[in-house]
């Protein structure tokens, strides 16, 4: 509790009001010491020199390394340390003409060799003051990932109970049970209630075997069976080792239901669904495909474009989950629309249908 009240506390902190105050002890505590036996009456005032240029040139090291953490960690470490080494010499060759000025004789590169631990300590310096902009920044951007996370999750548990889904699952029972069809009605019924209970009990922070999401998309697709009968095909094409690969939870639901509302609601003839998945150097690829079931392409018009809420909602959960490593691709093909997953490779426990 301790740690994460701190934390928070950094997370809300201004930086440069951080190191001001850092400079400020060590100047105090400097000029304090300066008092102590045998006191030199300059050395208050050369201090006092030597702090106003570390507060002048801390601020500039904030800004360049607020700007440095934003770039590829292998360019913003040198240029950090770059920043430390510069500073810090700087700030030391500042303070050994302020020191040696009232030497007689003036400063010389001896002046300089005498104070060389100077030279060490500012940079040490300066170096804490970038590890704790660092900490400041990684701790905001943990809690800005965590927010996004959070909004992601909202927007999933909007979205995977699709008010016309359901609207049109209940008029299809409504349809049957007027057609005096009960078992149809029934077994439509039992569908559904095993699809709220797989969707409404999902953790959506949590990460499932593919082969356990793919069991919540057939539960979707047996509902949706009933309704359109022969209209919808559905095909599976996956190797075993992609089964058994860790995905964020009802990351497929909305991809497939985007292809009942375009692909199949629309046409008389129907269209066939192509949901693959495989593991390629250690990423994984999951695709969901429409196409027209007959060759007539009046038939058939997708009409998708890929920019659905439900679709934006899956790029921003792999965006949070993943950053960089995990996309969603979304593009109109040949009588059809294409929408293909990646992430890296996450292995779960071995997981089989029960």
């Amino acid at each position: 509790m301790q740690t994460r009240s701190f934390l928070r506390s950094l997370e809300n902190a201004n930086p440069q009001y951080l190191i001001c105050g850092l400079w400020a002890t060590i100047a105090f505590l400097g000029i304090g010491l300066s008092f102590v036996p045998p006191i030199e009456s300059s050395v208050p005032l050369k201090l006092a020199g030597t702090t106003g240029c570390g507060i002048c040139l801390s601020f500039f090291v904030t800004k360049l390394t607020q700007r440095t953490l934003a770039l590829p960690q292998r360019e913003s470490l040198a240029l950090l340390a770059l920043t430390i080494f510069a500073s810090g010499t700087l700030l030391w060759l500042v303070d050994t003409l302020l020191q040696a000025s009232t030497v007689v004789g003036g400063w010389t590169l001896r002046s300089f060799a005498i104070r060389r631990y100077n030279w060490v300590y500012f940079n040490l310096l300066f170096g804490f003051q970038i590890i704790v902009l660092a900490l400041i920044q990684s701790t905001r951007s943990l809690a800005q990932r965590e927010k996004e996370l959070v909004e992601a999750q909202l927007a999933a548990l909007r979205f995977q109970v699709n008010p016309h889904f359901l609207f049109n699952t209940l008029n299809a029972i409504s349809t049957l049970i007027s057609e005096r069809n009960g078992d149809a009605a029934e077994e439509m019924i039992a569908k559904l209630a095993d699809f709220f209970s797989a969707t409404l009990h999902a953790d959506l922070s949590a990460l499932v075997p593919l082969g356990r999401e793919l069991e919540t998309v057939q539960a979707y697709l047996d509902i949706e069976t009933v309704r359109f009968g022969d209209r919808l095909h559905v095909e599976y094409r996956f190797d075993e080792l992609s089964v058994v690969a860790s995905v964020p939870s009802l990351i497929l639901q909305p991809l497939v239901e985007n292809a009942i509302k375009y692909a199949v609601a629309p046409t008389i003839a129907g269209a066939t669904i192509v949901i693959t998945a495989h593991v390629i150097e250690q990423e994984l690829i999951i695709t969901v495909e429409d196409y027209a079931t007959t060759a007539s392409p009046r038939d058939h018009k997708h009409s998708g474009t890929g920019a659905g809420l439900g679709l934006r909602n899956v790029a921003q959960r792999l965006q949070t989950q993943y950053g960089q490593a995990g996309s969603l691709e979304t593009k109109k093909v040949d009588d059809g629309f294409l929408a293909t997953i990646r992430l890296p490779i996450s292995q779960g426990t071995h997981w089989r249908k029960a």
